[in-house]
């Protein structure tokens, strides 16, 4: 469990532990209308409960519970990822032939046939003569 999914359950232990108590505190008025009113002695149970998860949380994880509240405040940046057979079409030049592209994709005769009919009909590449090709984008869709 990760200290951010940790810390987000305080709240839920604060009222997950304190509840029983809370709840036999109030009986009567639990059997009489399935309802409970909580008092201040109730919250403080509460706060207590929550304030010592918060706590014991932070001596066991240290600075990370700190951090994940700064962390917060932080640009996120999304990193795109590429993945190898975007690397490979990389790699290939803007005219290829289809030798290249198997040895670049490291695929069979009839992989490499399915691919660049795929990416024909897609318009990524077109066909320049036989066994020749020519990339129309640079960067897969």
């Amino acid at each position: 469990m990760s200290i951010a999914s940790s810390l987000k359950r305080i709240p839920y232990y604060g009222i997950g532990i304190s509840l029983p108590f809370i709840l036999m505190r109030h009986w009567n008025e639990w059997q009489e209308h399935h309802t409970l009113s909580m008092d201040e002695t109730d919250k403080r149970f509460c706060r207590v409960v929550m304030d010592i998860q918060y706590q014991s949380q932070k001596f066991f994880f240290g600075e990370m519970a700190f951090n994940y509240f700064a962390d917060q405040n932080k640009e996120f940046i999304q990193r795109r990822r590429t993945t190898r057979y975007e690397e490979c079409f990389y790699k290939l030049p803007d005219e290829f032939k289809t030798q290249q592209f198997k040895d670049c994709f490291g695929t069979s005769d009839a992989a490499t046939s399915r691919a660049l009919k795929r990416l024909k009909e897609d318009g990524v590449i077109e066909k320049v003569s036989y066994g020749v090709y020519r990339k129309n984008l640079k960067v897969l869709p």
